[in-house]
């Protein structure tokens, strides 16, 4: 039997940010990045198309930050979510009690 594959969508407003996790990922065996985002709604749209197992979101998303893009997409259809977040974000609480996991970001 094959190694399991993990599907990752990653959503971060900041290029350089979506290309150094494009590169930790793409090192990685057992993981497939299947699209990135650079907004709140352009996330959920890959979300709900490609169905990750994973999705790497950065707390302050434009449009739709990642609180309002965890609601609209509601527990039924979320995918497992690491958070990437500043310290000091005061909404990345509440956030990483939705979250199985948390990337601090400088």
């Amino acid at each position: 039997m094959g190694e399991k594959t993990f599907t990752v969508v990653l959503a971060d407003d900041e290029p350089g940010v979506r290309l150094l996790v494009r590169g930790f990922l793409d090192r990685e065996t057992g993981v497939e990045l299947v699209g990135e985002a650079s907004d709140g709604p352009r996330a959920i749209a890959l979300m709900r198309e490609r169905r990750p197992d994973f999705a790497l979101l950065d707390s302050r998303l434009p449009r739709l930050n990642a609180l309002e893009v965890l609601t609209e997409l509601g527990s039924r259809t979320l995918p497992a979510i690491i958070l990437m977040s500043a310290a000091g974000d005061r909404e990345s609480d509440a956030l990483k009690r939705s979250a199985c996991g948390w990337i601090p970001k400088p």
